[in-house]
């Protein structure tokens, strides 16, 4: 799958993984994906990365989906 694949193949990518719905749910979505990035500077290259706008172009002819991009602090 194309979007398993940015995993490796983008360097900023600190965590990358992927996964399925378990349950069927007529509230939830089939595919979940999380990714973590060592800073907003490196998230933003992978945002603009060729092979993640490809992937994301692509995706987004096949499904509805939803973004959440959000910071941990972690003290």
């Amino acid at each position: 799958m194309m979007l398993r694949s940015l995993g490796q193949s983008i360097p900023e990518i600190r965590e990358w993984s992927i996964g399925e719905q378990s349950l069927p749910s007529s509230k939830a979505y089939d595919l979940a994906q999380v990714s973590s990035f060592e800073s907003i500077e490196a998230f933003e290259r992978y945002r603009h990365h060729p092979e993640h706008i490809r992937v994301r172009d692509f995706l987004s002819k096949l499904a509805d989906w939803v973004v959440v991009d959000y910071e941990i602090n972690i003290e």
